[in-house]
């Protein structure tokens, strides 16, 4: 929610595996403010994948949310294994190397 003060955002933002999204939550039956859809077009044309759900299922649901975050893993990590004996994780080009 908005103060007034800043950027105008959305309620939650994230990124995973390095692609950025956002989702706006509503109750069932309000629409996102015209301030709010400036908002979601900068972020969409921008490349973020933007999420508005209201729990009715007539806008995204977390199924639809899941399945994003599901798929954009997948098309980054395929079968990628973490090295077990590194505490940080190596990328999947192996171009990280912790000993």
């Amino acid at each position: 929610m908005q103060n007034g003060f800043g950027a105008p955002s959305l309620d939650f933002i994230g990124c995973h595996v390095g692609h950025f999204f956002a989702i706006e939550t509503k109750a069932a039956g309000k629409k996102p403010t015209d301030r709010q859809r400036i908002t979601m077009g900068e972020m969409a044309r921008c490349g973020g994948k933007i999420f508005v759900i209201d729990g009715t299922g007539k806008t995204c649901t977390y199924a639809e949310l899941e399945a994003w975050i599901l798929a954009t893993g997948d098309l980054v990590y395929g079968d990628y294994e973490e090295d077990e004996s590194s505490s940080i994780a190596q990328t999947p080009d192996d171009s990280i190397t912790v000993d």
